[in-house]
């Protein structure tokens, strides 16, 4: 089990290929990065594949002094319940990402299982 609030570069991309709903396969591929660290599906690096999920799941992204963010995630859970995520990050993507991931798994996700 990895904590989401530390997952960074190719797992946290691969936590997030999971989370959009890609089976494990496709999210594999999607965790293989060349020599430069260039793959595919960088969510938590390139903004056009961070910034829709963003934008789709109304992630709220504050500043945080020091220089890092915070990411919020707020569903409704049935009735008047509430469930809400807050995941930090050294860059807006990767504590937005980081709140995407948590919002499908939790606090911990297991990469080899999921």
């Amino acid at each position: 089990m990895k904590k989401v609030s530390e997952l960074q570069g190719a797992e946290l991309d691969y936590a997030v290929a999971l989370a959009v709903g890609y089976s494990k396969s496709d999210a594999d591929r999607f965790s293989v990065r060349d020599a430069r660290g260039i793959s595919y599906y960088m969510p938590s690096e390139d903004w056009s594949t961070g910034g829709p999920i963003i934008e789709r799941e109304q992630l709220a992204i504050i500043p945080v002094m020091g220089g890092t963010w915070s990411a919020e995630y707020a569903h409704q859970t049935g009735g008047d319940d509430w469930q809400e995520y807050s995941v930090d990050g050294p860059t807006l993507l990767i504590a937005a990402m980081r709140a995407f991931v948590a919002s499908r798994f939790g606090a911990e996700v297991d990469l080899n299982q999921t």
